[in-house]
């Protein structure tokens, strides 16, 4: 072969090689960016496990329908508020983001000025506190709030079970707070009266002097509210107190890992739950958890439902309003989504409109209260 020839043909072979590494070095023009602030490490990092499980299946089903390609930039938020406003400013600061995904009230309360600030929507869920979309264009909410659940939980109590005094044992952030006034307030209005009321800071482990005081009080039923790493030893310490007086919580205790650590201690219990979790023969939720068991070889829960959904809701919102930070959140405020929660919108609140169901819990099994 001619020399010359030659060294057209390597050069020309050189020349595709470099493109084809530079071309999958640079983000596809096609890629919608979407940060997402979860509690990947920390005391409440099962959380943050569940979540990016549903966001796996999520983008396979988006990818398999020809929706549009989404790429989620992640951040750890390790559960504390400062470390969600350090991952929100560094996702706020790629102008390419379009829209940031956030979990728990405490980490995710604290950033709904700085979306307002930098007029990015946050989509956020597992936040239950009463005040997280009051007054903002930019804050949306797909999960029960307290002003839903708390009241639910205060109305159970009256009609189910007959109470005429409660007491309330809760953890001190925005989550805890909102829950025990909105269940209070409620309880109030039904003629239950509720006669004490505990706090605990988030980082305890020790809740008996707590309880004692409360069970003191002699309540027809007590409330916990607290998260995944609180309510076992809690609902373990009540019934070693010889409390034996019903439990109520709040959908937190519907995961299967919880009920399985929490052991004999939640039997009898009652709690509010999620569609999802109502209704695990719907066939698109039976779909969803065989997959993650086959997937992942763990039992699913709500957490990971949750932000499944809220990655299709975003996919639908980007369809509907456009790629840009103003176009998702039109999106937002005119989607109709049926999913793994059951049908929604967000009304103007920003609040997304769920039901809610009871259940208890009966020799380690959740059982629907239809």
């Amino acid at each position: 072969m001619d020399r010359m020839v030659q060294a057209i043909i390597i050069l020309a072979v050189v020349v595709v090689v470099i493109f084809g590494i530079a071309s999958l070095s640079q983000p596809k023009e096609s890629e919608i960016k979407i940060g997402a602030i979860l509690p990947l490490t920390g005391s409440i990092s099962v959380y943050g496990e569940y979540a990016q499980n549903g966001l796996v299946l999520a983008l396979e089903d988006i990818n398999a329908s020809g929706g549009p390609e989404l790429k989620f930039v992640i951040e750890d938020s390790k559960g504390l508020p400062s470390e969600g406003v350090t991952a929100f400013q560094k996702l706020a600061a790629d102008e390419d983001i379009v829209e940031i995904v956030s979990m728990i009230s405490s980490v995710s309360v604290p950033l709904v000025p700085l979306a307002e600030e930098n007029k990015i929507p946050l989509l956020s869920t597992v936040v239950a506190a009463s005040n997280f979309t009051r007054g903002s264009e930019w804050a949306f909410r797909y999960f029960h709030t307290a002003d839903i659940e708390g009241p639910a939980l205060a109305r159970f109590a009256v009609n189910n079970l007959n109470a005429t005094e409660a007491a309330v044992l809760y953890v001190n952030d925005e989550y805890g707070t909102s829950t025990y006034t909105a269940f209070k307030n409620e309880c109030e209005s039904l003629g239950c009266t509720v006669i004490a009321s505990e706090q605990f800071l988030f980082a305890d482990a020790d809740y008996r002097t707590q309880l004692l005081k409360l069970s003191a009080s002699n309540p027809d039923a007590l409330l916990v509210v607290g998260f995944s790493q609180h309510l076992p030893a809690i609902y373990k310490q009540a019934r070693e107190a010889g409390i034996r007086i019903p439990l109520l919580t709040t959908s937190g205790m519907s995961v299967p890992a919880i009920i399985e650590k929490t052991g004999a201690a939640a039997d009898g219990s009652y709690l509010t739950i999620s569609y999802y979790t109502t209704y695990p023969d719907e066939p698109k939720i039976k779909d969803f958890n065989d997959r993650y068991r086959k997937r992942f070889g763990k039992e699913p829960s709500y957490y990971a439902a949750y932000v499944y959904d809220i990655v299709m809701i975003t996919a639908e919102s980007v369809e509907t309003g456009g790629a840009t930070r103003e176009g998702i959140r039109n999106g937002l405020e005119k989607i109709s989504y049926s999913g793994l929660m059951g049908s929604m919108a967000f009304p103007d609140s920003g609040d997304a409109s769920l039901p809610v169901f009871y259940a208890t819990i009966t020799n380690g099994t959740l059982v629907p209260i239809k």
